[in-house]
């Protein structure tokens, strides 16, 4: 299969895994939309929409407020992913062709955690202390203690996993 083949291949079973809506093509640029945002809360962070953008290799955070971009961080390469933390402090996003998982904070990247290959998915546990990645090439989930930004566990799974919830 060329490299071509492979993409296409990729791009139509990314298709067919995600929920209906959240795919869209804007500009020539594909978007997997995954918003997120915090409870609206004076003590925590404001509210924000977190937005992959595939072929631009980053995430747009946008103030759900004021629905203005408020920066656009660089991600690790064709982002598909993303779970924001329960207190809103941190947003996972699983870079589908890099292998890794980028950890954005603050407005930036501030760790990159390996994991299987072709990661599709992520989800964030209700306690925010896990993040659980679902790697479709390796056929495996990896666990990520979000204290430490470290795999502590790799579970083998069926064929070709292509989402995750907690």
């Amino acid at each position: 299969m060329t490299k071509h083949q492979t993409n296409c291949w990729r791009r139509k079973h990314l298709r067919a895994a995600l929920p209906t809506g959240l795919l869209r093509v804007v500009a020539g640029t594909l978007l997997l939309l995954s918003a997120a945002h915090t409870a609206a809360s004076t003590s925590g962070p404001a509210p924000r929409a977190y937005v992959t953008n595939f072929l631009s290799n980053s995430v747009s955070i946008i103030d759900t407020g004021t629905n203005a971009v408020v920066t656009t961080v660089a991600v690790g390469a064709h982002p598909v992913a993303v779970a924001v933390t329960p207190d809103g402090s941190r947003a996972y996003v699983a870079n589908s062709s890099s292998g890794n998982v980028s950890v954005i904070a603050t407005d930036s990247v501030v760790a990159t955690v390996g994991v299987g290959s072709f990661p599709v998915a992520v989800a964030i546990t209700p306690d925010g202390t896990h993040a659980y990645v679902a790697n479709s090439d390796s056929n495996n989930v990896s666990v990520i203690d979000v204290a430490t930004n470290t795999v502590v566990a790799t579970v083998a799974v069926g064929t070709t996993p292509a989402t995750s919830d907690v």
